[in-house]
This record gives C-alpha cells, structure tokens and sequence, in this order.
C-alpha cells in the first residue's frame, strides 16, 4: 500500500473533506469526506477511498494492469 505523505482539506461548519498525496509512483489518488457529530460535536466519522496502479499484480501473469481501490471508515471520539 502506498506510503501517504500528506492530508489536505477545509473544515466548514461541522463538515470536512479533502485529498490524499503520496510520493509513491503506485499511488494514483485518494479523498476523504467526513463530519462532526452528537451534542458539542465531540464525535468525528469519515470515509475514505484511495486508488493505487497495480503495474503487475501477478508477477507476469497478469493480461493488463489493474487499479487496486481502498475504500474505508472510521469513527469515534474527538479529542
């Protein structure tokens, strides 16, 4: 998986998005969207999704390349 180096996005009210960047060649692009949530906003969820070239997944084998998609979700407590 490719080494990400930094997150940007704004924060507007009690939502927040923003893009993924990585050195890494293999990297392709990635996002997140989330918000704040519950009295006082002191709970925070966010999806994500990346995507990431595959040159060869199948060491020579393989008919073309492929994308590899990350997608996810997290939650919890802000602090």
């Amino acid at each position: 998986m490719p080494v990400l180096h930094r997150s940007t996005g704004p924060i507007t009210g009690d939502q927040f998005s923003g893009t993924f960047s990585s050195a890494d060649p293999t990297f392709v692009r990635g996002g997140f969207n989330g918000g704040f949530f519950g009295p006082g906003a002191k709970e925070a969820g966010y999806t994500f999704q990346m995507i990431r070239y595959n040159p060869d997944p199948y060491a020579g084998a393989a008919v073309s390349a492929v994308n590899t998609y990350i997608t996810g979700v997290a939650v919890g407590p802000k602090k």
